[in-house]
């Protein structure tokens, strides 16, 4: 088996390099928030829609554990369906409001997918979507009720026209 050369060496690091740069532009060309924890949940992954979503640079979230930058999180469906996936290394989907430490809400949806070294969760904010589905809601219900009203309108019509028929 022959060595390689410091030249092939240099020529496969290049390579690498552009492959990882690749990815990276790929990763955060991503809109949603991208995260992964490892097994103990310390973030080990974010990408600029995490930092969007979170208000907080990378810097401040790499390293650290998930409990740690949102305090009392492993009382929330969110983390109780992390720890499932984390646990039985399977996939799931989770949606919910979550509320942040600022007062600020939004609606989410977490897709949890097992990861070598721990979990890697995608987050899509549905705020609007959940906003504007319970807006049609109430909207169906207002119709529903006008038709309700519409029809006993139409049934007293219909009973006063037979009494002046009679």
């Amino acid at each position: 088996m022959k060595d390689k050369t410091k030249e092939q060496l240099v020529k496969e690091l290049k390579e690498l390099q552009k492959s990882e740069e690749r990815y990276r532009l790929i990763f955060e060309s991503i809109s949603d928030a991208v995260s992964g924890f490892d097994k103990e949940w310390h973030y080990t992954i974010v990408n600029k829609g995490v930092e969007h979503a979170t208000k907080m640079p990378r810097e401040k979230l790499l390293g650290r554990k998930l409990q740690d930058v949102f305090p009392g999180i492993e009382k929330s469906g969110f983390f109780k369906t992390y720890k499932q996936v984390m646990e039985k290394r399977e996939p799931a989907v989770y949606y919910d409001e979550f509320t942040y430490e600022d007062g600020r809400k939004g609606c989410y949806e977490n897709r949890i997918h097992p990861a070598a070294e721990g979990i890697l969760i995608t987050a899509v904010d549905i705020t609007d979507r959940k906003q504007a589905e319970e807006k049609l809601k109430a909207t169906n219900q207002q119709l529903v009720a006008s038709e309700q009203q519409l029809n006993a309108a139409n049934q007293q019509l219909e009973a006063n026209n037979q009494q002046l028929r009679a």
